[in-house]
């Protein structure tokens, strides 16, 4: 976050070299969200956009710890209630995705798009 989204560092109020609190709101977060999603308020969904944010910083609101609006006016990684993969991610995302997922050994099953409700 600090490297590639600094406003989102900042606006976090996190300064710069002063990495444990930043570190520790985030290691506070669940892993996945209580489904073994990664849409919600959780690490696994900021790893995501995390990666995303390397090539396209639109996705630096998605790792903030506080709410951060993106520039389409969505949160996302945020507490969330009937939202679907397909509400988040573009279809070539989801591709992407599935591709990984796939090969890194854990099958098409393990990448699965359905509602997450909290």
């Amino acid at each position: 976050m600090q490297n590639t989204c600094p406003s989102t560092f900042s606006n976090n109020c996190y300064r710069e070299g002063e990495l444990d609190e930043c570190m520790a709101d985030i290691l506070s977060l669940p892993a996945t969200d209580e489904d073994g999603g990664v849409i919600g308020k959780s690490f696994g969904c900021r790893v995501v956009h995390a990666q995303l944010a390397r090539r396209n910083e639109k996705h630096c609101p998605h790792i903030s710890f506080d709410p951060e609006y993106d520039s389409n006016c969505k949160l996302k990684c945020q507490k969330v209630k009937d939202i679907t993969y397909e509400d988040m991610f573009h279809p070539a995302e989801l591709a992407f995705l599935a591709d990984h997922a796939e090969e890194l050994g854990l099958g098409q099953k393990q990448f699965v798009v359905r509602e997450i409700s909290a």
